[in-house]
């Protein structure tokens, strides 16, 4: 029975329930009625989900200013208030030194009872009495904390009900808000983020709400937002390591939101504690993994600071919820990333188509002035000025021939065609040509331990060197120096490209050569390193990259060295004309007057009866009247096109081969359906010699039975 003096603090203690205007007033009167039964001890535990948190407390756990000392969560199950709450009856024990549920390491034993605070057949709390005697609480104590339970439960659950309500209102009003939004479907990261961000802060009156990304492979958390609710401002925080974070990690893996009410002794938000948590008084979250395809790729992170939070669960559905919002933002970035890197494609691409059509007339118009200066440079009345002037042409156009192989290679028109080329020529020619081309604040230097030999296409490995030095220049946008350095590496040989810019954070580091990734903004396509590292591998070789903040960059290319020795890097001689050429006829078809002009002229300096055709008609009629072994045609023609007049030409004339040229580059024939040795491909722009050359091999394997 309880006595008279205990129903009147009984009675008191109902009207301080009725007076408490929010639940943490109500939590903490709890405390007066049990310090009154006379209970040493007393803690008032909350459920949350399946978490009790204490919320208040009397004896030596109080605190001034109503605290509770070394505020600790418990989970559903977990010591005696723990299998309480999960059976939903009270608990007496007697000696707490012989409980093996008992989470407290003590000397000598003592007593403990907890009661559970049900409300609408729900347990939404505990009182929990502990006493330092062995079966310390007397039987009037043990009625006296089970009557308070009772009479503390409605005002309890009415509190939780009303929060709930009103918390769950206004989460799902500021959520219909955020779905209306037209923002959230732009992708743009920089306008929507700060919007759910502050939203969230003032929906949740949380202290902090952040929003991440996880870098890969690193497993970096990068901040795209940061909002304060009580200094209004959106900032950026510095990225997080989440690799050596395991409980953490494997939290946000297995639950949909990591609802933490005590951050710091939570075991899995604790390994935050010391360097995060501490230091900006975090003291409980609700984090809420961001998933792409199944995939983690972000966090947001609501955080409560300097005081006390129990998360409710509505709260958590709310969290949730945002994530999924920027899982969606994430979503259209990709898109519109994607349908970016498309347009950019496609530019490169019709910019390829354009570089291309440009090499070749320029390939047609360099045929002309070489094959001019051919012509007359075979003349023996030239005086030795007007020589010397005709071999300037001549090397002026051996520079620009140069600059188109650069054309078609960067329009992806060309394979790798493999010829053995001296690095030390190689690079002091890029250089001699981009000195001109870079800001004239930017000097390129260079330096040799050569030659050194290397089987490459001397036109993709001049690509890649051009992307280099273009990119150190960039890199100097004040002005500097390049230097280029040539050494051998073991069986390597090596071209360093080092610049004194800014370098390279670390970030960047990993994903340099990733296509479509570029440090430049809008004003690089990503491409350039991509490519030039897929040219350097195509030729066995690779690209490295060392780099430190604030003092330069340097990419390494890396060759395999000829196998030949080095020692015979030295240039051999230009071959003499062949004698082996044929008299002729030989019927040349060209849709060029100039080019057709002046291949005539070279073509009878070599002394060949050479008869000519504009067109494919006019070159069958050719072949028909003359039965010509040699046929030299354009490859690009307009009408029938060069295999296909080829193609014809054999219907009349079986024996006949073909020499094609183009301004284009070879590949531009594809698979053709005859023997090799049925026909050649010269590239323009082209030399007496060259084609002498040329003409002389064809010739020579048509003498070749079965050839």
């Amino acid at each position: 029975m309880i006595s008279q003096e205990d129903s009147t603090i009984l009675e008191a203690a109902r009207s301080a329930f009725e007076r408490a205007t929010d639940i943490e007033a109500l939590c903490w009167s709890v405390q007066d009625p049990i310090a009154e039964f006379g209970f040493p001890d007393c803690v008032l535990y909350v459920r949350h989900g399946n978490v009790l948190t204490q919320m208040s407390a009397t004896g030596p756990k109080r605190l001034s200013g109503n605290r509770v000392a070394n505020r600790i969560a418990l989970t559903i199950g977990q010591g005696v208030v723990g299998h309480v709450a999960a059976a939903a009856k009270p608990r007496y024990v007697a000696d707490t030194s012989k409980d093996p549920s008992y989470v407290y390491d003590v000397t000598g034993g003592r007593s403990e009872m907890a009661v559970p605070v049900i409300y609408a057949e729900e347990v939404i709390g505990i009182l929990d009495c502990e006493h330092p005697d062995r079966d310390g609480l007397t039987e009037r104590q043990q009625q006296l904390l089970l009557a308070l339970a009772d009479c503390f439960a409605p005002h309890l659950g009415a509190f939780i009900e009303r929060s709930s309500r009103r918390g769950a209102q206004l989460l799902s009003e500021v959520t219909a808000d955020l779905a209306r939004r037209q923002e959230l479907g732009s992708g743009e990261m920089e306008l929507v983020f700060p919007l759910i961000a502050e939203q969230a802060a003032k929906a949740l009156r949380a202290g902090r709400v952040n929003i991440w990304t996880i870098e890969r492979p690193t497993d970096t958390l990068i901040c795209r937002e940061h909002f304060d609710l009580q200094s209004g401002q959106h900032s950026l925080l510095p990225p997080l390591n989440l690799a050596p974070l395991t409980a953490y990690r494997e939290a946000l893996n297995q639950e949909r939101v990591l609802v933490a009410n005590e951050a710091v002794e939570d075991g899995r938000t604790s390994e935050l504690a010391e360097a995060y948590l501490q230091p900006n008084q975090v003291t409980a979250m609700l984090d809420a993994p961001v998933r792409v395809a199944g995939q983690i790729v972000g966090v947001v992170c609501v955080e409560h600071t300097v005081t006390a939070r129990r998360w409710q669960a509505e709260e958590a559905t709310f969290v949730a919820t945002l994530a999924d919002f920027v899982a969606l933002v994430l979503l259209q970035a990709q898109k519109a990333a994607a349908e970016r890197q498309l347009l950019q494609a496609q530019k490169l691409e019709s910019l390829g188509r354009l570089a291309s059509g440009v090499a070749h007339d320029f390939n047609n118009v360099l045929t002309v002035v070489r094959g001019t200066v051919d012509t007359l440079l075979g003349s023996k009345s030239l005086s030795s000025d007007d020589r010397v002037l005709l071999e300037t042409i001549g090397e002026a156009g051996e520079r620009a021939s140069h600059l188109t192989r650069q054309l078609l290679a960067f329009g992806r028109q060309q394979k790798l065609t493999l010829e053995k080329q001296d690095v030390v020529a190689l690079v002091e020619r890029v250089a001699r040509f981009l000195r001109s081309g870079i800001s004239e604040s930017v000097q390129i230097y260079t330096s040799h331990a050569g030659p050194l030999l290397v089987n490459c296409d001397e036109s993709q490995i001049e690509q890649v060197l051009t992307n280099l030095v273009i990119n150190a220049s960039d890199a100097m946008p004040d002005g500097g120096a390049i230097h280029i350095e040539t050494r051998r590496q073991g069986e390597l040989a090596v071209i360093d490209v080092a610049d004194e810019g800014e370098g390279v954070t670390e970030a960047d580091r990993e994903k340099i050569f990733d296509p479509f990734f570029t440090t430049k903004g809008d004003a690089g396509s990503g491409l350039g390193l991509a490519v030039s590292l897929g040219i350097v591998e195509q030729h066995g070789g690779a690209i490295a990259m060392s780099s430190e903040s604030g003092r330069g960059s340097v990419f390494s290319v890396r060759l395999p060295l000829s196998v030949s020795s080095v020692a015979d890097a030295d240039v051999a001689p230009q071959s003499e004309i062949p004698h082996n050429l044929p008299v002729g006829p030989v019927v040349v078809v060209e849709d060029e007057p100039g080019v057709r002009d002046v291949m005539q002229q070279m073509l009878e300096l070599l002394g060949i009866d050479v008869q000519m055709a504009a067109c494919g008609d006019e070159a069958l009629a050719l072949v028909r009247e003359l039965q010509p072994t040699l046929l030299i045609t354009d490859v690009v023609m307009p009408g029938m096109n060069g295999p296909e007049l080829f193609a014809a030409a054999r219907e009349i004339s079986p024996g006949l081969r073909v020499l094609f040229v183009s301004g284009y580059s070879r590949d531009l024939l594809g698979d053709l359906p005859w023997p090799r040795g049925e026909y050649a491909f010269l590239p323009k722009p082209f030399t007496v010699r060259s084609l002498a050359q040329a003409v002389a091999d064809i010739s020579e394997a048509s003498a070749v039975p079965g050839g």
